[in-house]
């Protein structure tokens, strides 16, 4: 006599109709769109929390950093740059409580420019070199004074936090998840970062052409630099700054709307 098996019954409680693989990503996808919104919100928090942080603790906070370059180069130069961020940064003396501090780095091959919090500003010594005029290096500096004034490092520090946070607490380190979604909120954190360049190109271009009277020499750097540096698209959505070609764009745009003028800059030189 043979066996003949019984159909099992359209619902079968121990037998699940969907695959569980698509199960599993369903629920991946289901914590990472938790973990995004989390960072979202906390974020935003930050945003609004840190105008209220009394000046006073972000330059306490500040000197941790800025305790790191104590040794950093000092004498004519960095006396000559100082009184230069001093003289961009008069039309918002009423409102910075204390004077922003250079620090020169010169043991580094970086060509850049940093905002810490609390008020420093670090210009390493190759960006110097590399500057042909002193509206040039000028706008650099302007640059990272709207930075500071924006309060754009405290609130850079506070999102970087919130994310190393979420990556460790919420994934644990090594989470077969954390590296995917840590990527995609660290590419979040650097789109505000490029939102915060250009709020600080913005307000550099106003400092500019308050001190000299016009914009000479602000769009130089960036434009060597879009000669000599290419990349993709996927390279520009990771770059915390916008590419060099599109900001030199933005501030020629600018330039024209607001009819500014635009004179001839006096050679620079570091030794």
């Amino acid at each position: 006599m043979a066996f003949i098996p019984k159909d099992l019954p359209p619902e079968n409680i121990n037998v699940s109709p969907r695959n569980p693989l698509n199960e599993f990503f369903l629920l991946l996808s289901g914590l990472a769109g938790i973990i995004f919104s989390v960072y979202l919100v906390l974020g935003f928090a930050i945003d609004w929390i840190v105008p209220y942080v009394p000046p006073q603790t972000e330059h306490s906070l500040g000197q941790l950093f800025s305790s790191l370059y104590a040794d950093a180069e000092k004498g004519p130069k960095q006396a000559e740059i100082q009184n230069l961020v001093h003289n961009l940064s008069q039309p918002l003396a009423s409102e910075i409580p204390t004077e922003y501090l250079v620090h020169i780095v010169s043991d580094s091959k970086m060509v850049n420019a940093l905002a810490l919090p609390g008020g420093s500003i670090l210009v390493y010594s190759e960006l110097l070199k590399q500057a042909r005029s002193e509206n040039e290096l000028a706008f650099v500096l302007a640059h990272e004074i709207g930075h500071l004034y924006e309060r754009h490092s405290l609130k850079r520090l506070g999102r970087g936090l919130v994310l190393l946070t979420l990556s460790d607490l919420l994934l644990g380190q090594g989470n077969i998840l954390s590296g995917t979604v840590s990527g995609g909120i660290d590419g979040l954190q650097k789109s505000f970062s490029r939102t915060q360049e250009t709020a600080a190109d913005e307000m550099g271009l106003k400092l500019i052409n308050n001190y000299y009277g016009h914009a000479g020499g602000v769009t130089d750097f960036f434009q060597r630099l879009s000669q000599t540096q290419t990349s993709g698209a996927l390279d520009a959505y990771f770059s915390t700054h916008p590419q060099p070609s599109k900001r030199v764009a933005h501030l020629e745009q600018l330039i024209q709307d607001q009819n500014l003028s635009v004179e001839n800059t006096a050679p620079y030189q570091y030794p």
